[in-house]
């Protein structure tokens, strides 16, 4: 008889599950199964749809139309997520058929913690993934009584109800807070580039954040005088949609000049409210899917749904005087298109996408008639594994193309290199950027680390060998871009600026670059290939990445491109 038990190690911090044997005390695979690598199937996203539109219809019209716009986003972080590890758990009792399931840490709660808002990505401290998905994975395994016995340490479940409050409440006061000091800036400072009332005979470009500017630039270019920039200051942004419109010197509306001071007080009470007693959301109220056998609670789901809609509601309220106006909107899987249809009506709003869409299912995001993506790669991905709405899909290729610096010489050898920072995977990059700035200072190479958006350049000082900045470059000035996975590529390539791929771990590799050909010559598996494949032999890496981008390059078509956009209305 053999006195060996296998044990099933589930890492809800590392997003991995460890098959351990009990007798030797080793792992017999280093890795069991990647969570990260698992995929979500339609027919799983189709049952998540149809159960939370279903739910939706149960509360109370008053917050109807709050949860509903917020299902995408809903899926995205807290549904697929959990889809991944019940299917990961699966595969792991099929293939390892353990003894025991060891669930690590479990707090007992009805707690969900919902989507970062916007300019929460820095304060994802307030709280951690295994506060609440354990729980549900652990109610749904033994409803489906197992063999294996399960295992886990039951945790107080203050952290998370403190997380919980202190998350939402900080939220809302420095929402209101910069909302406030913004007012009392602007009826004190000069309305420079700042339009009065909209013109509704124009198409509106309604833009969040510096991204957003960037892309409704692009757009606007194809015939400048049929659109019309309309700002939006997102909720907890570091730096001002508007100020970065009067950068460019570029006429527009500042839609919350149209918020009065007690517009922004009575919907943050709203939201204060709601934290303790939301109106309309019943007590113990769940969405169940797969046949009832998994459920999310969502009381508290509910409320931290509603505590973020009082940003929407504010855009809402700003959008009245461009009733009757089209207006396009690029934002893609958050709730904001939703409030934009509310306000103007479903034939005045038009969807784009900016950043690049994974080939997944997803929930119904099309919020307009129309949704028009702007990479190929998207287009294909996007319409292949969402057939239930490829109808309302168009692929606009022209504006990615559009005022593009692009870098026509290239030197003998590196002498810049710029890297583009991703916040996710904070310590893993931090190892990459400490080796990647050894690397440049012993071949003299400047290093120039660009920060992602949604990031601080605090967080990137203690690189003191590099320039830290999170202004616009250009992208012809450098020899080399370097980045994980980001979707920047698809800007690299369009300027024609070589960029590799460092991609060290499996949710780098399989999940977040299913964008990059395969063979991509610029693809590496971590930072000592880079010496050695690409600093080293510069030159035959640009010949190569040269015959690469004559596959991709496409000539503008502006007229096509401005009648696609008319038409999607």
């Amino acid at each position: 008889m053999s006195l060996e038990k296998k044990v099933l190690y589930i890492d809800f911090k590392k997003k991995y599950i460890k098959n351990t044997n009990l007798a030797v005390g080793m792992y017999q695979r280093e890795s069991c199964v990647d969570v990260s690598s698992i995929s979500v199937s339609e027919e799983l996203v189709v049952d998540f749809d149809t159960h939370f539109s279903n739910w939706v219809k149960h509360q109370d019209k008053e917050i109807q139309s709050k949860l509903f716009a917020s299902k995408n986003q809903f899926y995205t972080s807290v549904a697929e997520p959990l889809f991944k590890w019940l299917s990961a758990i699966e595969l792991a009792i099929e293939k390892f058929e353990p003894d025991f399931i060891d669930f690590g840490e479990i707090y007992f709660h009805q707690l969900i913690f919902t989507y970062e808002a916007e300019g929460e990505v820095n304060r994802k401290f307030f709280y951690k993934s295994n506060y609440y998905l354990p729980v549900i994975l652990l109610n749904y395994f033994k409803s489906k009584n197992i063999k294996a016995v399960v295992t886990f340490t039951k945790k107080s479940s203050f952290m998370p109800f403190l997380s919980f409050y202190i998350r939402n409440l900080s939220l809302l006061g420095y929402g209101f807070f910069k909302g406030v000091v913004r007012k009392l800036y602007r009826s004190s400072g000069t309305n420079k580039f700042g339009l009065d009332l909209p013109d509704k005979n124009k198409i509106g470009l309604l833009v969040r954040n510096k991204i957003q500017v960037q892309f409704a630039q692009k757009i606007s270019t194809l015939r400048p005088e049929s659109f019309e920039f309309l700002s939006y200051e997102q909720i907890g942004s570091r730096s001002s949609c508007s100020n970065n419109l009067r950068e460019q010197e570029l006429m527009h509306v500042n839609l919350n000049n149209q918020l009065s001071m007690y517009d922004l007080a009575s919907e943050y009470i709203k939201g204060l409210l709601s934290l303790f007693r939301p109106n309309g959301v019943k007590d113990n109220t769940h969405i169940s899917v797969m046949n009832g056998s998994l459920k999310f609670p969502m009381y508290y789901g509910a409320k931290e749904i509603i505590v973020r809609a009082v940003d929407m509601e504010l855009l809402y309220k700003s959008l009245s005087l461009c009733r009757g106006m089209k207006m396009v909107s690029f934002d893609m899987l958050t709730p904001h298109a939703h409030y934009v249809k509310k306000a103007l009506g479903e034939r005045n709003i038009t969807q784009i996408q900016t950043t690049l869409m994974l080939g997944k299912p997803e929930p119904d995001f099309v919020v307009g008639k129309n949704f028009l993506l702007t990479d190929k790669i998207s287009y294909e991905g996007v319409s292949t594994f969402n057939q239930r709405f490829s109808s309302k899909l168009r692929y606009l290729e022209t504006p990615k193309h559009l005022n593009v610096s692009k870098k026509i010489e290239f030197n003998d050898k590196v002498h810049r290199i710029v890297y583009f920072t991703q916040p996710m995977e904070q310590d893993v990059e931090k190892s990459l950027l400490n080796s990647l700035q050894n690397i440049c200072e012993s071949k003299g190479i400047a290093l120039i680390i660009k920060v992602h958006p949604r990031q601080s350049s605090e967080c990137y000082m203690s690189f003191n060998k590099a320039i830290i900045t999170s202004e616009c470059i250009d992208l012809k000035d450098f020899d080399l871009a370097i980045t994980r996975w980001s979707s920047i590529a698809i800007d690299c390539w369009l300027a024609r600026l070589p960029i590799v791929f460092i991609r060290s771990t499996g949710y780098s590799r399989i999940i977040e670059a299913d964008f990059l050909p395969k063979g991509y010559t610029g693809d590496l598996r971590s930072i000592n290939a880079l010496e050695e494949h690409i600093l080293n032999r510069y030159t035959s890496f640009v010949k190569d990445y040269i015959r690469f981008l004559k596959e991709i390059e496409k000539p503008i078509d502006k007229t096509y491109a401005f009648e696609l956009i008319e038409k999607s209305f």
